[in-house]
């Protein structure tokens, strides 16, 4: 049943009424045009991000058009609440979607009235995600999706040093994790002498300049807050986990997209690739790049001796602040991982490494072969020349 129907007299029904008539109809393009122009100061990710989720809501909802939607907040907001197949979250991101339209087509000053009914429509459901929020307790599906921090890191060290599998997951747990956005077509520099410009989002393997590697994040959700991202803490193991990739499969970008074998053409396109593969990882269709956020969150802040000061530093570098970062934190975790799966993943990652190691053992010996058969062909030159191997010039 709907739960929207705040008592209101004849004369302010009237004068919205009003107000909503008054209301020029605009195509669905227009309020599309408005949500992605430059002038709003919106990331890129967050424009992609509500031209999505409009068009998800208006198929949901089976509203006519956007005009529709948003001038008849009681009749969808209701149809918001009646829907139980929404999460408490869900509902959140439907409202906070459509009174970011309101916003970018400029509703706020020439209708206020309009924008004050969906803001009064969408309070319960942003009181609920800060009710669930603080209770720290887990969604459904969240919970679905969690693994142990502890057993995220035994699968990380199941897999071949070097591979995709073992790197995407040394990316996520080295570091604080950060958002999928953070990490789409992040670019990799190996030369100490060379000085990236800081105008995009990259690791150092070893900077000169800074005496020691460092990640460069400049692209990310919360930047307006935080400012560019500088973190020089950066792991041995994870960067010679990044070397021997490397010398796998030389690139120029961390992760690299299977259609391109570079760049990815979008942030949605790397983050149904990385997705994609967690899924397989931990075999658990709920598992995404969130739950290792939620996992390293409940994870340190379930550790004793650890000062607020360190937590806030933790915090800043998942990109996110102290509070967020106890938001994370979940007060209950499954006791084990879903029946044994991660010990079930794991003993299949064992055969998958031995595997790829015996693959590897092929591949250097016969690039061995060819380093003695090229060896012998030059000593065979140098014994008819009779000269220095320097000082001649060979055929291979």
């Amino acid at each position: 049943m709907g739960v929207l129907n705040p008592p209101r007299d004849e004369k302010a029904d009237a004068k919205f009424l009003s107000n909503v008539i008054k209301i020029v109809r605009k195509p669905d393009s227009w309020y599309m045009d408005n949500i992605s122009s430059p002038d709003t100061g919106l990331a890129q990710n967050s424009i992609n991000t509500y031209m999505f989720d409009m068009t998800r809501i208006l198929g949901d909802l089976k509203a006519k058009s956007i005009h529709n939607l948003l001038t008849h907040p009681k009749k969808y907001g209701n149809l918001v609440y009646d829907d139980e197949s929404y999460s408490v979250e869900r509902r959140a991101t439907i409202f906070r979607t459509i009174l970011a339209f309101m916003k970018h087509a400029n509703f706020k000053e020439a209708y206020p009235l309009l924008v004050d009914m969906w803001r009064l429509v969408s309070s319960k459901a942003y009181d609920a995600v800060m009710d669930m929020k603080k209770s720290n307790i887990p969604t459904k599906r969240q919970e679905n999706g969690m693994v142990r921090w502890e057993d995220i890191l035994k699968m990380r060290d199941s897999f071949l040093i070097g591979s995709e599998k073992h790197l995407i997951l040394c990316l996520y747990t080295y570091v604080p994790p950060r958002r999928q956005l953070d990490y789409a077509n992040f670019r990799i520099y190996t030369d100490p002498s060379e000085d990236p410009p800081k105008d995009h989002n990259h690791i150092h393997l070893y900077s000169d300049k800074y005496k020691s590697p460092y990640i460069f994040v400049d692209k990310y959700k919360t930047v307006k807050n935080y400012d560019a991202f500088f973190n020089a803490d950066i792991p041995k193991d994870f960067i010679d986990a990044i070397k021997v990739s490397l010398e796998m499969n030389p690139r120029r970008y961390l992760i690299v997209s299977p259609k391109t074998k570079g760049a990815f053409n979008s942030v949605n396109s790397y983050t149904k690739h990385v997705n994609k593969i967690l899924k397989d990882v931990f075999n658990n269709e709920n598992f995404t790049v969130n739950s290792f956020r939620h996992s390293a969150s409940t994870f340190r802040n379930g550790l004793p001796n650890i000062s607020l000061a360190e937590h806030e530093l933790y915090a800043l570098k998942m990109g996110h602040s102290g509070r967020q970062n106890r938001e994370y934190s979940f007060v209950t975790l499954p006791s084990s991982n879903k029946g044994g799966k991660i010990d079930d993943v794991g003993d299949r990652n064992k055969k998958e490494k031995v595997e790829q190691e015996q693959e590897q053992e092929q591949e250097r010996k016969k690039k061995r072969e060819i380093e003695i058969a090229d060896a012998g062909k030059v000593e065979e030159c140098y014994k008819r020349v009779g000269r220095s191997i320097e000082k001649i010039d060979c055929p291979k």
